[in-house]
């Protein structure tokens, strides 16, 4: 299948709870294989943007479109980890049973190998295949993020939206899953809502700071006037670890 140059594009959208504007005038175009940081305050409209992207919300003005169609018709082309996971611990799922998860509804994943095969290859990337006969309550955070993920990937979507995927996670986790993405992105295209700005600079191609309205940067550096736009008080950067980028004094 042939993909468009452009995997999302949004044109002149904007989007209200009740009389409360959350989004206005969001222009954006993301291309096949980027890999695109959202980043902003709290409540500054960046999950709203992702749930417009899956087709969950309707905007009330403007037009998107997600490999050149409307949301709700692509949804299967799309891996999706949302932000936190609302999941009973005590449920009785394993590792491998909460991957195959990821393949229901997949059209492509038909005969039981070919399933076992798709588990297996989510499982292997990120470092879970042998603990897949775990149950998801005795897994650390980590763990389990590492077990959501494989979900999201198991039907090899053309596309992988993650909000927030470092949130309640160990610093060496984060890392890891940059370097997972990083491979991920070789193939698909990668969007990543996120605070961890100094962790991931070292990885996106683009970035959009989000605050009701949005600012696309393609170079993929972080700065200070993104910093000014995207959020309405100070904000230092410390970068650890090796990659990493050294940021202007600012």
């Amino acid at each position: 299948m042939t993909l468009p140059e452009y995997v999302i594009e949004i044109e002149d959208l904007s989007f209200a709870y009740g009389n409360r504007p959350i989004l206005e005038g969001i222009n954006l175009r993301v291309k096949e294989r980027d890999f695109l940081a959202i980043i902003g305050p709290n409540g500054g409209g960046k999950t709203t943007l992702v749930r417009l992207i899956l087709g969950l919300l309707t905007p009330q003005k403007g037009t998107i479109r997600v490999f050149g169609e409307r949301p709700c018709n692509v949804s299967h082309r799309i891996g999706y980890l949302p932000q936190g996971q609302d999941f009973n611990l005590s449920f009785p799922i394993t590792v491998y049973e909460l991957a195959g998860l990821g393949l229901l509804g997949k059209a492509r994943k038909n005969s039981d190998t070919d399933k076992r095969e798709a588990i297996e290859w989510a499982l292997e990337l990120v470092g879970m295949w042998e603990k897949r006969y775990e149950p998801i309550g005795r897994l650390s955070g980590g763990q389990r993020q590492r077990a959501f993920i494989a979900r999201a990937i198991a039907s090899s979507p053309q596309m992988l939206l993650l909000d927030e995927p470092t949130s309640n996670v160990d610093p060496e986790f984060q890392v890891d899953l940059y370097q997972i993405l990083k491979e991920l992105n070789k193939k698909i295209t990668v969007v990543v809502v996120t605070h961890d700005i100094g962790v991931i600079s070292s990885y996106v191609r683009s970035v959009a700071c989000v605050n009701r309205t949005l600012a696309l940067h393609e170079e993929g550096k972080i700065t200070e006037e993104m910093l000014k736009m995207a959020y309405p008080c100070p904000v230092d950067l410390i970068a650890h670890g090796i990659p990493h980028r050294v940021f202007h004094k600012h």
